[in-house]
């Protein structure tokens, strides 16, 4: 993924997942044909842009309206690496990546 600074280089050099996932935020962000875009074009992704805060949206609104604890767990983890299938050669291929 071309997201500037931070983006994977190899295993020499670091990697941060968590900056990884907060520019995936910023795909979702955009909505679903920018989401097609970058998927087709990688280039087009854009650099040096993060959008952490996406990630408290839900949490944040659920606990202001109920005045409760948000305790939801996803069934799928937003974590880098936790699709194991999708990260693999077979996956990647799916994706055209």
């Amino acid at each position: 993924m071309h997201i500037g600074t931070f983006e994977y280089k190899g295993e020499e050099s670091f990697f941060s997942e968590d900056n990884f996932l907060y520019a995936r935020c910023v795909v979702v962000a955009n909505g679903q044909d920018f989401f097609r875009c970058v998927l087709v074009d990688p280039r087009a992704m854009p650099k040096h842009l993060e959008f952490e805060s996406v990630l408290t949206i839900a949490p944040t609104a659920y606990e202001r309206m109920t005045a409760q604890s948000y305790s939801h767990v996803p069934r799928v983890s937003m974590e880098t690496f936790s699709n194991l299938q999708g990260w693999s050669e077979q996956g990647r291929n799916q994706t055209g990546d």
